[in-house]
């Protein structure tokens, strides 16, 4: 809730807060302490200010102000910076604003709010990353396909805690770090390491990036160690536990075993990301990019993500990308998707801007189309249009990569991936023209029974996202 000086009675929906609020912190409190929240639910819902005397109102509304003041910084503080650290069961969904209960949304509820956002707000803000977020865009993107592995991952995490059983140590009848923080170890471990293809394969500095990584994570978490009372001897315990583990001559299983899982997990995370970086360009919004994430953004909690930026390397690549596709769309799309590198990213994030800074006026105030999918795949697209006028630009991206590919590690591209599926669109585009911003090919709608539609097997067959701008009739 957040009521102004001026502010004569709260809502419902704030009174309604309030009242949660108090009741539940009532329920919690010592006998003692209960006595005062009567007397604080009159104040924050403002009904005590008609029994103050007037020289006092004033002061009240102060109070109500700074307590509300108060209140976001120690939610923030409970939740983001306690909870999110004590909750490892998938960490992709520890982030800032975002709830470790939802896994996920269905497309439905996706193009639901996207409608919302562009009816209501379609100037809103669209980041995927900033100086505060836990953990890198791309990072959070391989930790998600976990979710569609999760036997697989039940075996390998049990795996790796056997095997590194032996370099615990036990600390008054507790063994350092606990199964929870090791829990969180394997999975920052999936999420950073150095399988890219421009990736440094220095494990040594992964090693203390992730040590100082656990370090923060433990003291935030408060369960065994804390800011203001730090348990030095547990810290070290974990410390050495991390140096045993990723040592250079540590039992090669583990490593060989963890970069085996980790570069089948990427590959899948890749695809994530780029339907990811997409979605955020053309979804009803202002898209935002934080520093460095032209390229994999692989990053832990600060100061981590707060890196020197290498910004020569970044423009290097982007007019190495440039004279590609200027020389030939889909060449220059094959190769940036054979890299397996950042400069897939790098190549989705300036082609769909090049798109969105062409097209302002669409992206901006164009009308938001869910476009419907039917055939064997139809589960694993997501797709919208957005018109103004004449124009309209079309975004498509596969989902649930893992159990599209059916396991396999391979780009989820053609006919053999993506079989009789379609996405249907209005029947008055029949005929339409659609040029795709990625491959430069030109595709024609195709007349169906009531609608028009566009076969995926054709629209992703040289790059696994589309970006499709019309063209003419």
């Amino acid at each position: 809730t957040y009521l102004t000086a001026e502010s004569l009675q709260p809502s419902p929906t704030e009174r309604a807060v309030i009242e949660k609020a108090i009741t539940e912190a009532q329920l919690r409190a010592t006998a003692s302490e209960a006595a005062v929240f009567p007397l604080l639910k009159k104040l924050l819902t403002l009904e005590l200010l008609p029994e103050l005397e007037p020289a006092t109102v004033d002061l009240a509304r102060e109070f109500v102000l700074r307590f509300q003041q108060l209140t976001g910084p120690v939610m923030a503080k409970g939740l983001e910076d306690t909870a999110f650290y004590n909750y490892n069961r998938l960490i992709s969904l520890n982030e800032v604003g975002g709830d470790p209960a939802q896994f996920g949304v269905s497309v439905e509820e996706f193009h639901n709010a996207n409608s919302t956002m562009a009816a209501h707000w379609p100037h809103t803000l669209l980041a995927t990353a900033s100086h505060d977020t836990k953990r890198g865009e791309d990072a959070r993107a391989r930790i998600n396909v976990l979710s569609e592995i999760p036997d697989e991952w039940h075996d390998a995490a049990n795996r790796w805690s056997q095997w590194n059983a032996d370099k615990k140590v036990s600390l008054n009848g507790h063994f350092a770090p606990s199964a929870n923080e090791e829990y969180l170890f394997y999975q920052s471990l999936v999420s950073a390491w150095p399988v890219e293809a421009d990736q440094s394969p220095d494990v040594a500095v992964l090693r203390e990036r992730t040590g100082a990584f656990m370090l923060k994570a433990m003291r935030e978490s408060k369960a065994n160690t804390n800011w203001l009372q730090p348990h030095v001897a547990y810290e070290t315990a974990v410390r050495d536990f991390i140096g045993r583990v990723l040592a250079d001559d540590a039992d090669a299983r583990f490593r060989d075993d963890l970069e085996k899982f980790t570069r089948r997990v990427a590959c899948w995370g890749r695809f994530n990301s780029l339907s990811q970086t997409l979605l955020k360009i053309t979804s009803p919004g202002v898209p935002d990019f934080y520093q460095g994430t032209e390229l994999w953004d692989l990053s832990f909690v600060d100061p981590d993500n707060r890196r020197p930026v290498d910004f020569e390397l970044r423009r290097s690549l982007l007019a190495d990308l440039k004279r590609q596709f200027n020389a030939s769309p889909a060449l220059c799309a094959f190769d940036v998707l054979a890299s397996e590198s950042g400069a897939m990213k790098l190549f989705v994030l300036w082609r769909a801007l090049e798109l969105r800074n062409r097209s302002r006026a669409v992206l901006d105030r164009g009308s938001y189309l869910p476009l419907p999918s039917f055939g064997a795949r139809k589960d694993h697209v997501c797709g919208f249009a957005r018109t103004l006028g004449e124009v309209s630009i079309l975004t498509l991206v596969p989902r649930l990569i893992c159990g599209l590919t059916r396991g396999e590690e391979v780009p989820p591209l053609g006919a053999s991936i993506w079989e009789d599926t379609l996405v249907a669109l209005p029947d008055a585009h029949s005929g339409d023209l659609f040029r795709n911003a990625f491959t430069g090919e030109t595709i024609e709608v195709r007349a169906g029974k009531g609608s028009s539609h566009l076969k995926l097997a054709d629209m992703l067959r040289r790059f696994p996202v589309a970006l499709l701008e019309s063209v003419s009739k």
